[in-house]
């Protein structure tokens, strides 16, 4: 028997800190919910985790910016509601002025109503906004640039605008010249339809035809191709114009809708106005003036309804994304909780046997510092 060291008092004492360290952990995993607290619990779990819970903040700031864009979508397509109605109100007010039944005074009180829904069009299209962001002023589209080469350079110009453009218009470069002549029924200076030829771009269109109305020259083609030209110029002081118009696929507003780069969506609204809606100098004050009216409100309601059209598919596609991004959170989740949290009861059962181990190896290193009592009565 040796009193120097208490070997006895060794082994228990070791015993004791591995169990203590057991239950320590034990009670980490009950306080905590989880199995894996740090990397030293296990680092491959630790390391899906923490790219699991990545990717589950990802999917709800994804979801929560596409209901931002759901938000976005309803506000111009209210707005554009709007226009429709009094769009719908013009053409009626036009049909009634194309009226034999009615005087020009009458028609001057039309054209009264005619000039207020047209400022409250515009008004409406200025003020339309989202966070401060505008909608319908055409900067939520992509970018068209006007260029003037009669000069033989090409300049940004102010004498050629582009009025109006789908999404289906593809980008590039479109070239086009005209003639200008004079209308043997008026008398007026107009745009000679059958003159326009064209270049660049407008060689990818098929079926292109061309229209001409008053200042404007309308591009249509397959596939839902418009591109709408106006002419600035005093067409009584030309009698010829060349054009370019580039498209580009910038602009518009990006929603970004998943977690990862390149999961996004980009919304374009074109520019609602009553310039680019054809309709800026309606004049009801004549019955001819009227008749002519009711065209042109025909072809300004034909682009709400598009634009409308276009914003609902938006909407629908926002909406499924959402749901989609809702049921992929939840399977992340759902795997998160199979890698890192507890199983409570059997936690529990773990946690009692190891706190009886520990009452044990209390009591045994207790046992065994009394050890070297007993041999001191042998020196008695």
């Amino acid at each position: 028997m040796i009193i120097s060291t208490n070997l006895s008092a060794v082994f228990s004492n070791e015993q004791l800190s591995r169990t203590t360290d057991r239950v320590t952990k034990s009670m980490e995993r009950l306080s905590s919910g989880y199995k894996i607290n740090s990397s030293k619990d296990d680092s491959v779990g630790m390391a899906v985790s923490e790219t699991m819970r990545l990717k589950i903040r990802g999917l709800e700031r994804g979801s929560q910016n596409t209901s931002d864009g759901v938000s976005v979508v309803e506000t111009a397509e209210g707005a554009l509601q709007e226009v429709n109605e009094m769009i719908s109100r013009l053409r009626e007010l036009a049909v009634q002025g194309s009226n034999g039944t009615y005087t020009d005074e009458d028609r001057a009180n039309l054209q009264s109503e005619v000039d207020a829904l047209k400022e409250e069009i515009n008004r409406i299209a200025r003020d339309t906004e989202f966070n401060n962001v505008p909608l319908l002023d055409g900067s939520v589209q992509r970018c068209a640039y006007a260029y003037d080469t009669s000069s033989g350079s090409t300049k940004i110009s102010t004498d050629t605008e582009v009025l109006y453009f789908e999404d289906q218009t593809t980008a590039g470069r479109y070239t086009f010249s005209y003639s200008v002549t004079t209308d043997p029924k008026t008398g007026e200076r107009v745009i000679d339809d059958t003159s326009i030829s064209t270049g660049g771009a407008f060689s990818n269109v098929a079926n292109l035809q061309k229209e001409v109305r008053e200042n404007a020259i309308i591009f249509k083609g397959s596939n839902d191709f418009i591109l709408e030209v106006g002419i600035n110029k005093d067409l009584n002081t030309i009698t010829s114009g060349d054009g370019e118009i580039e498209i580009k696929d910038m602009g518009g507003m990006i929603i970004q809708m998943g977690e990862k780069e390149g999961r996004n969506i980009k919304i374009t609204i074109p520019k609602i106005s009553t310039k680019t809606l054809g309709i800026d100098n309606l004049d009801l004050r004549t019955e001819a003036g009227a008749e002519k009216s009711i065209h042109l409100m025909d072809i300004a309601l034909e682009r709400v309804v598009s634009v409308r059209g276009r914003l609902g598919a938006y909407e629908n596609r926002f909406e499924h994304s959402i749901s989609s991004m809702s049921v992929s959170n939840e399977s992340t989740e759902s795997s998160l909780s199979r890698v890192m949290d507890v199983d409570m009861a059997e936690e529990m059962s773990n946690y009692t046997s190891v706190s009886v181990i520990q009452q044990a190896g209390i009591s045994m290193l207790a046992q065994a510092n009394q050890l070297p009592e007993k041999v001191l009565q042998l020196l008695q």
